[in-house]
């Protein structure tokens, strides 16, 4: 698994501003919920965590899906933004998710940044399948929670607790 310097770009690491001109909204992000997923589960995340958690939290701007980049973007500049500007982070775990570069190098960033990790399983598959920092050694750290699909409510409190208001 490569590390997140060498997945966004080694020595040539985008910078800020070159994500800002390429993602006008970046800036909006500051302080919100960065959201590592496969794009195969976006119907999911839009009608289970977006639509009835984050969005009446946050608003609008509240969040970031890399999916929901546009053509034009520079998605490595941008995601790395997103990631730097993010306050926490939700991973979706599932089958669709294994063996994604970008999710493990998301989380890799996330884990190296110390940002809080709530991670969202869809199916069976064992986190620490998608990373190995999603294994049970770093849940005392409290930096990683993991979340079963059936119980929102608890990943519902768990926002609520780390989160802070978003513009």
């Amino acid at each position: 698994m490569p590390d997140w310097r060498e997945f966004f770009g080694g020595q040539s690491l985008p910078s800020l501003e070159e994500a800002r001109l390429n993602h006008p909204n970046l800036d909006k992000m500051a302080g919100c919920v960065f959201i590592s997923h496969s794009g195969r589960d976006r119907n999911v995340i839009e009608n289970e965590l977006i639509d009835s958690i984050i969005f009446e939290r946050k608003g609008p701007n509240g969040y970031f899906l890399y999916s929901s980049l546009i053509g034009g973007d520079i998605y490595k500049a941008v995601v790395l933004a997103a990631l730097s500007l993010c306050r926490y982070a939700i991973v979706v775990a599932g089958r669709n998710s294994l063996g994604h570069p970008w999710i493990e190098a998301e989380v890799d960033w996330l884990l190296a940044h110390g940002r809080p990790i709530a991670v969202y399983k869809l199916d069976r598959t064992p986190p620490v399948r998608l990373h190995p920092g999603l294994g049970f050694r770093f849940f005392r750290k409290s930096q990683v929670n993991v979340f079963e699909r059936s119980n929102r409510q608890a990943l519902t409190k768990w926002i609520d607790r780390v989160d802070r208001p978003c513009p």
